[in-house]
């Protein structure tokens, strides 16, 4: 994973459209510089990977992909040699070639990580290399859990999770409930209903109505820093005030990980 200021020189006053040009320079410049130093290097003639954790342009993505860095999402194929044999890529959860090239390829993850994967394929892949020549082969992953995404009102919701416990797999759920029962008795209703059996509802989803900003709330988001947002989500719930704060505690450690040296949250 190459960091924004591991690729680029920040100055003060740039524009957007400055950054994103040097970061792209950058990461090309970068694979360039390992292309040529692995023909140095590469005296046997071996085949070479290449390895990259970034977001090319075009590729297929789910929600939890799209929390990129910076400008990564711009990333195209052409920024990787054609010296290197095979290019192994990281952060989308999708397997996939990238522009339709075979040595440029997305492997996905494993294992699915988000509800927003329950219809997509998982694999790894097998590359075999017969001196220069590459053989690819997609590997299926078997499915050891079931994950599911169920609405309705709370009866309907809860008939449905009946049914789900005769499953042979564990059963992992996301749960949006339309009727307007309060969020206490959603969440023990679910909790009695699922007690003891091989069903886990990892997130619960209250009725809109108790999650909808109203229109004299709305504000202009570029006007709000990413505090600001977080602040608004964290009035709209109902949790008490040292939940409240350990949330805080958490966002902020996340921020920090996060933050460039010339960013201010």
């Amino acid at each position: 994973f190459l960091r924004d200021r591991d690729l680029r020189t920040a100055f003060a006053g740039e524009s957007s459209d400055d950054k994103d040009k040097k970061l792209l320079e950058g990461l090309k410049n970068h694979y360039t510089a390992v292309a040529q130093r692995a023909k140095e290097l590469n005296k046997d003639n071996v085949p070479v990977i290449a390895m990259g954790h970034l977001y090319a342009a075009g590729a297929e993505s789910v929600k939890e992909d799209e929390l990129e860095i910076g400008s990564l999402g711009q990333v195209g194929a052409d920024i990787f040699p054609d010296y290197f044999d095979y290019v192994a890529l990281g952060h989308l959860h999708i397997p996939q070639k990238v522009n339709q090239d075979e040595r440029i390829r997305y492997s996905g993850s494993p294992l699915p990580v988000s509800f927003d994967e329950i219809k997509s394929k998982k694999q790894i892949i097998e590359i075999d290399f017969k001196g220069k020549d590459l053989d690819i082969k997609a590997i299926d992953v078997p499915k050891f859990r079931k994950i599911i995404r169920l609405k309705g009102s709370l009866t309907e919701v809860l008939e449905k999770l009946e049914v789900e416990k005769q499953s042979d797999l564990q059963v992992w759920a996301d749960v949006t409930i339309t009727s307007d029962e309060g969020a206490t008795k959603i969440n023990f209703s679910i909790d009695e209903c699922i007690k003891g059996s091989n069903v886990e509802v990892l997130a619960k989803h209250p009725p809109k109505s108790e999650i909808t900003i109203n229109e004299g709330e709305r504000k202009d988001v570029d006007a709000l820093n990413i505090k600001d947002v977080f602040q608004m989500r964290l009035d709209k719930t109902n949790l008490n005030d040292e939940i409240k704060k350990e949330l805080w505690e958490t966002f902020n450690e996340a921020l920090s990980c996060y933050k460039n040296d010339e960013e201010e949250f």
